[in-house]
This record gives C-alpha cells, sequence and structure tokens, in this order.
C-alpha cells in the first residue's frame, strides 16, 4: 500500500497516513488443522483428532479456542464475525 502510495507521487507524510489508514483496516485470524512444530521441536498432540484451532500463533503458539472440525463455511462466517466485530 505505502509503495503503491509513494509510486503514485504522494508525498512522505501522505504515504505515512495511508499506510497507518490501511494498518487500522487490516484484520487476520488464523486458523489451523494441525499444530505447527518447529524445526528441533518436539511434535505437539494437544490439538487433538478432529479439532480445529482458532486464532492461533505463527509460531504455533496456542490459540484463542480449540473446537470442532466444520466445514469452511461455517469457519468462514466466525472468522469474518470476529475480525469486523473488532
Amino acid at each position: 500500500v505505502a509503495g503503491a502510495a509513494a509510486a503514485s507521487g504522494l508525498s512522505l507524510a501522505e504515504v505515512a497516513a495511508v499506510a497507518k489508514h490501511a494498518s487500522e483496516m487490516v484484520g487476520t485470524i488464523g486458523v489451523a488443522l494441525s499444530v505447527c512444530t518447529l524445526p528441533g521441536h518436539v511434535t505437539s498432540d494437544r490439538l487433538g483428532q478432529g479439532k480445529m484451532e482458532l486464532g492461533l500463533g505463527i509460531h504455533g503458539e496456542p490459540g484463542a479456542a480449540v473446537a470442532d472440525l466444520q466445514s469452511v463455511d461455517v469457519v468462514v462466517s466466525h472468522v469474518l464475525r470476529q475480525i469486523l466485530s473488532l
């Protein structure tokens, strides 16, 4: 976003303002069907069969909730409700 703003000829202050606004409008929530195993670490089985994790960290940190596996349309609906309610 900042690169496009700069390429369009905006001033540095304007680029910073555009980038700040864009960062305030972004929300993400991770969903995993298995646990991340980092190189050199023991494989974790904390998630369990038939479960998914919502809100987990990108380095394998535990998420906000563990739930039964659900269809993708149910999961996306839940994730969007969470993001849009922030």
